[in-house]
């Protein structure tokens, strides 16, 4: 999925009324690739100058992807969290090592975390009417800010991100994506305040030296 054409649907579909007009078509069963370096300490409570630092640190592991090859760059979407990087995307097989290798490379990255999908696997108004969906739910969701969660949505497969503030409204967040329309599975990698991060259970787990 490519952002600049994403938002430019997301503009004309709210013009027309809003995310109800797209109807999911049916969900493909496409496995991701998921993975976890793992280096770094546990998560706590972002202040000011950490979230302008992981802006940064998003931008510029952004650049360095683009830079390498502009045309992949943009099948890939990068989050950054107290220097957790997170790369979610359905890049081509061929940029999906260098693309890993260049983020680690990066200053000031604690721990990297992939979910790479198939290219083309998914149905893209199908999927897009699934993230407006889950969206709305968080939204009305009693308890849960919704802009504590990123989302994205691939073959009717959510990726959550973000950090919230315990885990009872991580597992609250996790249910509604769970029982929202046009998904069909969850993969979770929000991480709680003040707890160790724990990647999700299919994920290879690669251990890293700093």
């Amino acid at each position: 999925m490519k952002p600049l054409f994403f938002s430019g649907v997301i503009t004309l579909v709210f013009l027309l009324g809003g995310c109800a007009l797209l109807i999911p078509t049916s969900a493909i069963d496409v496995a991701p690739t998921i993975a976890h370096f793992s280096y770094g300490a546990a998560v706590d409570q972002r202040s000011f100058g950490d979230m302008v630092s992981d802006k940064d640190l998003q931008l510029r592991i952004k650049q360095e992807l683009m830079h390498l090859r502009a045309k992949d760059g943009f099948f890939l979407n990068v989050y950054a969290y107290e220097g957790r990087v997170f790369l979610i995307g359905d890049p081509p097989s061929d940029f999906q090592e260098p693309a890993v290798r260049f983020a680690l490379q990066e200053e000031g990255v604690k721990s990297l975390d992939y979910c790479f999908f198939p290219p083309d696997s998914g149905s893209f108004f199908g999927d897009f009417a699934a993230s407006c969906s889950l969206r709305l739910n968080l939204l009305f969701e009693p308890g849960i800010s919704s802009s504590w969660v990123e989302t994205e949505v691939y073959a009717g497969q959510a990726v959550l991100l973000g950090i919230v503030s315990d885990l009872e409204a991580s597992e609250k967040i996790v249910e509604t994506a769970r029982t929202t329309i046009g998904i069909h599975r969850v993969i979770n990698f929000l991480l709680v305040e003040g707890e160790a991060y724990t990647p999700p259970p299919d994920s290879e787990i690669i251990l890293r030296s700093m």
